[in-house]
């Protein structure tokens, strides 16, 4: 069974002449959260700088690093990402949402003065359909629906993801209704 790919930040997408390169329609009009502004292509070469900085801590920093050489920008709403050489699965982990390609606001990074913010602080802003609303260090994270989202409404007004470490705490919190959904073993 094939899933339907649904064109999301990027409208459409097209295979370069040299056969590794791929060009990225960007959509316009997405907003970013917290009022930080429209997404460009300076948002996508800024989450690829941050995904391959020695720094970084991102989970696909090794794929990242190893397989694109480049990205650069055509115009506000169209970039060229440029790999090192031709990836028969590069567009379908991009795809995924295991592909790990996140946008996040360079405009925002750059109101942080160029450092991330700490977890006492609001996030970066991103382009989802909930933004982050409050967040506490290894308790939980509130989340709020973004209105009049690009891509969908979501169902719920906002939600909390708990960080509940114990697999017994996580099945009394499900069985007491405290939460809906929980991972258990």
């Amino acid at each position: 069974d094939v899933q339907q790919k649904v064109p999301q930040l990027a409208t459409e997408w097209s295979l370069e002449p040299d056969g590794k390169s791929y060009r990225f329609k960007l959509r316009k009009g997405v907003q970013f959260h917290y009022g930080m502004g429209e997404f460009t292509a300076q948002d996508v070469v800024f989450a690829w700088q941050h995904m391959i900085a020695p720094e970084s801590k991102h989970p696909h920093t090794p794929r990242y690093r190893t397989t694109i050489e480049d990205v650069q920008v055509v115009n506000d709403y169209e970039v060229v990402i440029k790999n090192k050489q031709a990836d028969l699965a590069f567009i379908w982990a991009l795809g995924e949402m295991e592909g790990g390609f996140e946008i996040i606001s360079k405009k925002d990074f750059d109101a942080h003065g160029g450092k991330f913010p700490a977890l006492t602080e609001r996030p970066l802003a991103g382009t989802g359909p909930y933004a982050i609303s409050e967040r506490e260090q290894a308790r939980y994270m509130r989340f709020k629906a973004v209105d009049n989202h690009y891509r969908h409404t979501p169902e719920f007004p906002e939600f909390e993801f708990r960080f509940i470490k114990e697999n017994s705490t996580r099945l009394a919190a499900l069985l007491s209704r405290e939460i809906q959904i929980a991972a258990l073993p």
